[in-house]
């Protein structure tokens, strides 16, 4: 997945392989990057392996929740900072059809041996097929950071609205 917003300067790409344990039962390996001007993030790359289970795993319905561990290298205004971090995430999808699916994530990042440095990370979102292939996005997201850069709020939220292009015959089989 990689998002790009220039407006507003921020560009957010992250991948992750999930291999399953059991129907239910999986282990993760994830890498994430992030840009974000309007908090005066340069760059915040996290690497890490954690584990996760699928709570609720129907076919147009899931909730999951995964728990890991990272490395999160920074900059954040002038402060070059890197540390290793706890991962907590919770997911929700549900499909109303083909065509239409409403999703939400929370994921908290507390840095292992100082838990007041901690991000949260929110978003709720909606997707609607406009064709097969095209579908309109939009999404609302919180970023809480407890120790931002000089001069920033600790919340940055974004309103995010897009065009998405799937090229698999079957729309949000992933």
């Amino acid at each position: 997945m990689f998002s790009t917003y220039p407006f507003f300067k921020t560009n957010h790409g992250f991948g992750q392989y999930n291999h399953l344990f059991t129907d239910r039962f999986f282990g993760y390996a994830r890498i994430e990057a992030l840009h974000d001007g309007i908090a005066d993030l340069q760059y915040r790359i996290t690497v890490g392996p954690g584990v996760g289970y699928d709570f609720i795993k129907e076919t147009n319905t899931t909730l999951a929740g995964e728990v890991g561990c990272g490395f999160i290298d920074e900059r954040l205004g002038d402060v070059d900072d890197n540390y290793a971090a706890l991962r907590v995430v919770e997911r929700f999808e549900h499909k109303f059809s083909t065509a239409a699916r409403i999703w939400q994530s929370i994921e908290c990042d507390p840095q292992d041996n100082k838990f007041d440095n901690y991000l949260i990370i929110g978003v709720i979102g909606v997707e609607a097929a406009i064709t097969k292939r095209v579908g309109l996005t939009t999404s609302l997201q919180d970023n809480f950071d407890n120790v931002p850069a000089p001069g920033r709020q600790k919340n940055d939220v974004k309103l995010i609205s897009g065009l998405t292009y799937n090229s698999s015959w079957q729309h949000w089989d992933r």
